[in-house]
């Protein structure tokens, strides 16, 4: 029998780290994108795409941080372990 609040950490990892992969993709594409305007003097749009990376990183950053953070060992409370326990 699993325990729902063990399982819950490995799917918000598994969560976590398919939105880092996720943003990871549109950073680059978007970064392509942008030297592709700017092959083509575009370099309004180009601007545009790269702020738009520039959030994107700092959304990713924070992804990591969080990932980071659900790596680290979590011990249930007393009570949750008391409740399995019985």
């Amino acid at each position: 029998m699993t325990n729902v609040a063990q399982a819950q950490p490995k799917n918000r990892t598994q969560d976590l780290q398919q939105q880092l992969h996720d943003l990871q993709e549109n950073i680059a594409d978007l970064k392509a994108r942008a030297e592709g305007h700017l092959d083509h003097g575009r370099t309004k749009d180009a601007m545009d795409l790269l702020a738009r990376v520039a959030t994107l990183r700092q959304h990713a950053q924070e992804v990591e941080a969080d990932l980071s953070a659900n790596a680290a060992p979590s011990f249930p409370s007393r009570r949750m372990s008391e409740a399995v326990t019985r």
